[in-house]
């Protein structure tokens, strides 16, 4: 009988990616923007600095993502400029005591001129997300470190669908959670229950195509996939 397991992206699933976002368009603006000065009273303060980079010219955007795909930005002396998203890491743990594999799977980008690998095993463990025997972790091995969005999400929903697909052939994966389109795509193109996680992202990032979805980690507990475990 094959062991249970959950796919879970890690960037704006588990660890919110706001505050390095901010600092990189800081970086390259010259400006000073913090999370608290942006926050308004409809919106989350996580949410805000994907507003801003939709203000950016098509040009300075491709300076951006060759920039922020990279390892730039992750400073251990400031968290990483990365933070817990409220309620994931218990969730985890309760997947870990049920003796369900936990798979971290992330675009993050592993290439000739990037190797995100290191640094994500000092991130999981910085953070202490659950890891034991059976926890695998899984990155994007590409050729290039792309230059748009549509680009890095086109590796990346292929990427996780593949993956994915291999994974099926040694474990029950029983779901998988992201928080972007290309998440979910690649679970459906799998076969693997799709469930967005929109505690993070804003409302333009939703997408239809999950089979379930989130706002709260708390919500999880009482989906019937987990509740039987």
């Amino acid at each position: 009988m094959k062991k249970k397991a959950v796919i879970f992206d890690v960037d704006n699933t588990l660890l919110s990616q706001s505050r390095r976002l901010l600092k990189a368009y800081n970086n390259m603006h010259g400006t000073n923007h913090t999370l608290e000065a942006l926050k308004k009273e409809d919106r989350s303060i996580l949410e805000l600095p994907v507003f801003l980079l939709r203000e950016m010219d098509p040009d300075h955007l491709k300076l951006f993502y060759e920039d922020f795909l990279t390892t730039n930005y992750y400073d251990k002396k400031d968290s990483y400029n990365l933070d817990v998203v409220d309620g994931s890491k218990e969730f985890l743990t309760f997947l870990e005591q049920k003796d369900v594999a936990i798979i971290y799977m992330s675009a993050r980008i592993n290439c000739p001129t990037v190797n995100h690998t290191e640094i994500t095993d000092e991130m999981l463990d910085y953070f202490e997300l659950p890891r034991d025997e059976n926890t695998e972790v899984h990155l994007l091995e590409s050729d290039h470190v792309p230059n748009n969005s549509a680009d890095f999400h086109v590796l990346a929903d292929k990427f996780k669908a593949a993956r994915s697909k291999e994974l099926l052939e040694k474990y029950d994966i029983i779901a998988g959670l992201g928080d972007a389109k290309s998440d979910i795509s690649a679970f459906n193109s799998a076969g693997i229950l799709s469930i967005q996680a929109r505690a993070v992202i804003p409302e333009l990032l939703y997408t239809d195509n999950a089979k379930l979805h989130f706002k709260s980690w708390d919500e999880l507990y009482d989906f019937e996939v987990f509740k039987g475990l």
